[in-house]
């Protein structure tokens, strides 16, 4: 009777971190065969790694010696974009730590990948789940999460877009977009604000019978310019250093 073809096998596989001294081997020469349509646990006490043996099966680290292969693909040699490809569309993640993105609804976690992909999820598979179809647009979640998350959750947020298969060209048309659609929300509600209020001020003083305020439009120019430029670089910088941090240091930055 013929072996169960493998979803995932590795050979040799060693992953060492560190140099000299201080490496650190957390994987030594592992041989490992995970069948298709099994459920496979992988079991040990902490610090063995578990962790990292999963993250190498599934392309989010890379490997220092030895071949992964998934299906019939060795992924030890695949360039990145490769990679992001092939998570995004033949690996599903459950990380430890969830990782979902908050802004998002249950359903819309799920089908993400698929988004990221430009494809459309089953509606019928869907509709059984008690789901409904979502259309997750990028540029406005940018802006969502951007005004409402710190730096650090921001940095996680985009390690965990690139874990699921979003390229660098999408990232990078995903950063352009959100950090000028910020900018230019940030500045025109700011000069919204102090219009409201120097409106206030002037009725005021008029009641008072003084002298009303001229408006200082070079003033109020010059602090939008600098509002957009602020804007710009507030969301242009995490995300670019994210953007160029592994993925999983990324989704484990703090």
């Amino acid at each position: 009777m013929s072996a169960a073809p493998s979803a995932a096998r590795a050979r040799g596989l060693t992953k060492a971190y560190g140099t000299g001294e201080t490496t650190v081997l957390a994987l030594d020469s592992v041989d490992v065969d995970i069948a298709r349509g099994r459920f496979t646990a992988v079991m040990g006490p902490s610090g063995s790694g578990k962790s990292t043996l999963m993250h190498c099966l599934a392309g989010l680290d890379t490997v220092s010696a030895g071949q992964v292969w998934l299906g019939d693909t060795e992924i030890t040699g695949l360039k990145e974009r490769e990679l992001t490809r092939l998570r995004r569309d033949r690996i599903g993640f459950v990380f430890q730590a969830f990782n979902l993105l908050p802004t998002l609804t249950a359903a819309e976690n799920i089908t993400l990948p698929m988004d990221i992909a430009g494809r459309r999820p089953d509606r019928d598979w869907l509709e059984r789940t008690g789901m409904s179809p979502s259309e997750v647009r990028f540029a406005v979640l940018g802006v969502v999460n951007t005004l409402a998350l710190s730096v650090v959750e921001r940095t996680r947020e985009i390690g965990l877009l690139r874990a699921i298969g979003l390229s660098r060209v999408q990232l990078r048309r995903m950063i352009r977009l959100e950090s000028v659609v910020i900018a230019v929300f940030g500045a025109l509600l700011g000069l919204g604000l102090g219009m409201i209020w120097g409106v206030a001020v002037q009725q005021v003083l008029a009641l008072e019978g003084m002298t009303a305020l001229a408006i200082p439009w070079g003033t109020i120019l010059a602090v939008v310019a600098g509002s957009v430029v602020v804007g710009l670089v507030a969301a242009v910088l995490p995300a670019l250093r994210a953007s160029r941090m592994n993925v999983l240091a990324a989704i484990a930055h703090e």
